[in-house]
């Protein structure tokens, strides 16, 4: 009599194991095959979705100019047609490291994603804006919009973006940054004056306070460290973990 052979169990085991690991591997890479857009000149708005006009473009970039030169703060407006295979949580971390929003020393970029096909938003916060906007109050933020984005993305949005724009203005450490900046400017101004006083006399003294006002204020004035937008990914920007809130429209 002719016994059967058993089966391996074991080898069958891992064969079905390494099948399904190469092919959950292969859809994973497929998956995170995304083009991300490249930042634009203008860099504190990137319209790829084409849902914004003129009008508001440059009410954005002209007001993060002047947040990024009065507070060293980064805010980004995106929007895309689609996030492809991502989740809005995802897309918005990675274009947000990508781009290099925020300093990496102050952490302090704030991105408002939008993409059009899936009517999704996510507003997604800089390490060192989580004091400012947790996820409730950026959830909030969101909520108060969602009427003004389902009837137009363009007004929407930008209602979106002056509320995020005068909650900074408002928040307690941006208004002691501001007192920050005018006192050292104003101590910039004496010292100039100073100098020139020395410089009428022809005496070298003066050089004494430039050297103190160095030791004391050396990053310049309000304490940052001042440096032009469009290197802002020279050296990586601002650290993103996570924070902020996402909603549908």
């Amino acid at each position: 009599m002719v016994r059967k052979k058993k089966p391996n169990v074991t080898k069958r085991f891992y064969f079905i194991f390494i099948v399904f690991a190469v092919f959950s591997f292969s859809c994973s890479l497929i998956g995170a095959v995304v083009e991300f857009p490249k930042p634009t000149s203008d860099f504190y708005v990137g319209d790829f979705g084409d849902v914004l006009s003129n009008e508001t473009k440059e009410h954005i970039i002209q007001n993060s100019e002047g947040l990024y030169h009065q507070l060293h703060v980064q805010l980004v407006v995106v929007t895309i047609e689609t996030l492809g295979k991502q989740s809005i949580e995802q897309y918005a971390i990675t274009l947000a490291r990508e781009w290099g929003i925020g300093d990496k020393e102050s952490n302090k970029g704030l991105l408002i994603l939008i993409s059009k096909k899936e009517r999704a938003i996510r507003i997604e916060i800089g390490k060192g804006l989580e004091g400012d906007f947790n996820d409730a109050k950026v959830g909030r933020i969101i909520r108060d919009c969602s009427k003004e984005l389902k009837s137009s993305l363009d007004v929407g949005i930008k209602k979106l973006y002056d509320i995020v724009l005068k909650k900074m203005n408002k928040s307690d450490s941006f208004v002691s940054s501001r007192w920050s900046f005018a006192v050292n400017f104003s101590l910039g101004v004496g010292l100039f004056a100073l100098l020139l006083y020395f410089a009428k006399k022809k005496d070298s003294s003066g050089w004494f306070f430039v050297i103190l006002y160095q030791l004391l204020f050396g990053r310049g004035a309000g304490g940052y460290n001042y440096r032009s937008h469009s290197n802002s990914n020279d050296g990586g920007g601002g650290h993103f973990s996570g924070g902020g809130a996402s909603g549908k429209f």
